[in-house]
């Protein structure tokens, strides 16, 4: 079965639900921060970083495919399929969140966010690949957003971490944090790509066989 032939049952298996529930209040949460009487650069750049996080939450429940057990016999690898499910959702999540960036305007550059904001969604759907390995009914939906906290958390509460979702970018603080939020993407991807890459049949036999 061609790749392209799965595009419309997956369309109909991704939980659009789960991300719409992301998406309104990450909007609400960037309009609220607008809003304020006097919107500083901090503010505006804290409202983006939750809306960031909220749609990171979202993202991470794409994964969850009931039917990818039955279905594992097909041609196309798990690995195909989900790469699928996140082609078909991640580009809506990051052209959605340029939007929430446009409308919060300021001065500060938009780079920084946008790396933030793709750190975030890479470790949800690296949580979920992972969590769907190791739970019984495989769908690893709430280890990807339990990834997404953990990682929100450690990045604005340890000290080791200095901070990083308290620096303004445009400022000298803020320099060096794109290398920490490339680590965090880098790997975030091996995470769920080795995840996804399920054994063959003929690997799982010489491993057992040598075991």
């Amino acid at each position: 079965m061609p790749l392209r032939e799965l595009i419309r049952p997956t369309l109909r298996t991704i939980r659009w639900g789960g991300l719409a529930g992301s998406a309104l209040p990450a909007a609400f949460v960037v309009w609220h921060f607008h809003n304020q009487p006097d919107p500083g650069a901090s503010t505006s750049a804290f409202g983006l970083r939750v809306a960031a996080v909220m749609l990171a939450l979202g993202l991470a429940f794409v994964l969850d495919d009931p039917t990818e057990d039955t279905t594992g016999s097909t041609p196309v690898s798990v690995l195909a399929r989900r790469g699928l499910r996140v082609g078909l959702t991640l580009p809506p999540m990051l052209l959605f969140w340029l939007l929430l960036r446009a409308y919060a305007g300021g001065a500060h550059p938009t780079w920084p966010f946008v790396l933030e904001a793709i750190a975030f969604a890479a470790v949800g759907l690296a949580g979920a690949a992972l969590g769907s390995r190791l739970m019984s009914d495989r769908l690893g939906g709430p280890a990807g957003a339990g990834s997404v906290v953990i990682v929100a958390l450690v990045a604005a509460l340890l000290p080791w971490a200095d901070g990083l979702l308290t620096r303004t970018p445009g400022t000298p603080p803020h320099a060096g944090s794109s290398v920490w939020w490339e680590t965090v993407i880098v790997v975030s991807m091996l995470v769920w790509w080795r995840s996804s890459s399920i054994p063959t049949p003929s690997f799982r036999r010489r491993l057992s066989r040598a075991c």
